[in-house]
């Protein structure tokens, strides 16, 4: 996994460099670095990485569109102890639970 991974879920949303550097738990620079000279990503940054473009993937599908998603990400959520599900992406277990609830989402349940 490597810088180009980054890219792709840059360009799948809307959020900001910060923002995204700050789920994957790095500085904007370190971000850019990788992105720019196409680094191997670290073996615990490369798994955030794939589970983030995993459901930022699964997220547009459901929706239809990213933008559609983003709005779902940004909205304080029942299911997610009222918090807003972008509040979650930063673990991995929180990126597995919203892949969950796309899932379930995608097959009829309420979200």
């Amino acid at each position: 996994v490597n810088g180009s991974f980054i890219d792709d879920i840059k360009k799948m949303t809307r959020y900001k460099e910060s923002k995204i550097a700050g789920w994957l738990r790095i500085s904007e620079r370190t971000m850019r670095t990788y992105q720019s000279e196409n680094k191997v990503l670290e073996k615990g940054l490369s798994e955030q990485v794939v589970m983030l473009r995993t459901v930022m993937e699964k997220g547009k599908a459901v929706f239809g569109e990213s933008d559609a998603f983003d709005k779902w990400l940004d909205m304080e959520n029942f299911f997610f102890d009222g918090k807003k599900p972008s509040s979650y992406l930063d673990t991995t277990s929180g990126l597995r639970y919203i892949f969950d609830r796309l899932t379930a989402m995608e097959y009829g349940d309420n979200v």
